[in-house]
């Protein structure tokens, strides 16, 4: 063999092991943005199901003003005498 074809494979043989390196380097990287954001998507599907939680219990608690505005608004229309009797021109 030639000094030269040495010196190639010499060359290519280095080149090749950096590149190596430098993708075992790149994986474990990619590994732990991989598992970083794993984490993060736990974190945020358990704040979307606390967030759905709160709306449950704020429709419910719409529920129950709206059926005790009625009642109130019986009670009013009961004491005023005027059950039904006004438009509801808007």
């Amino acid at each position: 063999m030639s000094a030269e074809l040495i010196a190639t494979l010499a060359v290519g043989v280095a080149l090749g092991g950096a590149m190596l390196a430098t993708m075992r380097g790149l994986r474990s990287d990619l590994r732990s943005e991989i598992s970083d954001l794993r984490s993060e998507v736990r974190d945020v599907r358990s704040d979307v199901r606390d967030v759905r939680s709160e709306v449950r219990d704020v429709r419910s608690d719409v529920g129950d003003l709206r059926e005790r505005m009625a009642r109130i608004e019986g009670l009013f229309e009961g004491y005023t005498g005027r059950g039904g009797q006004e438009s509801s021109a808007v």
